[in-house]
């Protein structure tokens, strides 16, 4: 490519957008304006000291703007104005009553929101496992790994200091137990999933039977769901 041939090609690159061809196509779609060599055709009678006035066409995207806010406006006053429909302030009042409705449910089932009336006993196996992960990192100091004790009760027998339901056992180590010689009040170390799942392992040991367990402390639990011959069984 030679100089010259090098020039042409930066002058059309740097050519204006508003002089380039596909910009003037466009324009002229969009506002189907007339060449200035017809503007003597497009010239109106009136004659205001000296000024001529243009009969120009509007600009078809103006005339589709205009022609759609009348459609979108007579929509708007049947669905507003005659059918009744919900205006902003009503939808806002709605959503906030949902809201409030979608709040409450959550915290039924949230699991950082969980306290003892609704703790369940947990079964499978993954919160078992996490569980006994918890257990060893926490609790093996006082209860041995094995649960059979030791500065702490036996959690392998029937006898309870506290209760020995899922909700009691959330409950004492949510908020510790005996003041000044008892364990320590966990709710500010352990979220209450944490503790519910901690709670499910300990509540597994049962019956394990561990090889020096520690003499029972407190009374026999016995299950108030329990019916009586149940219960007698327990105690056995």
């Amino acid at each position: 490519m030679s100089d010259e041939q090098k020039l042409q090609l930066d002058e059309a690159n740097n050519l204006a957008i508003t002089q380039r061809q596909w910009y003037k196509n466009l324009m002229k779609r969009l506002t189907q304006s007339e060449p200035i060599e017809n503007e003597a055709l497009l010239l109106l009678d009136h004659d205001y000291d000296g000024i001529r006035e243009l009969d120009n066409k509007l600009p078809p995207w103006w005339l589709y703007l205009f022609y759609g806010g009348i459609i979108f406006g007579g929509i708007y006053f049947v669905h507003y104005e005659i059918m009744g429909g919900d205006d902003q302030e009503t939808e806002f009042r709605k959503e906030m009553a949902q809201a409030k409705i979608d709040v409450a449910k959550y915290m039924l089932t949230a699991p950082d929101r969980m306290d003892e009336s609704k703790v369940t006993k947990l079964t499978d196996a993954p919160s078992i496992n996490t569980g006994k992960g918890i257990f060893m990192n926490n609790c093996v100091a006082c209860h041995r790994a094995d649960g059979g004790g030791q500065i702490g009760p036996n959690l392998t027998d029937n006898h309870w200091l506290f209760g020995g339901d899922i909700k009691n056992l959330f409950h004492t180590i949510i908020n510790g137990g005996r003041d000044g010689k008892g364990m320590v009040a966990w709710k500010g170390t352990l979220k209450p999933t944490e503790i519910q799942q901690v709670a499910s392992y300990v509540l597994s040991l049962q019956g394990s039977n561990p090889k020096d367990a520690k003499a029972p402390d407190g009374e026999v639990w016995i299950d108030p769901e329990l019916s009586k011959t149940e219960a007698v069984e327990a105690k056995k």
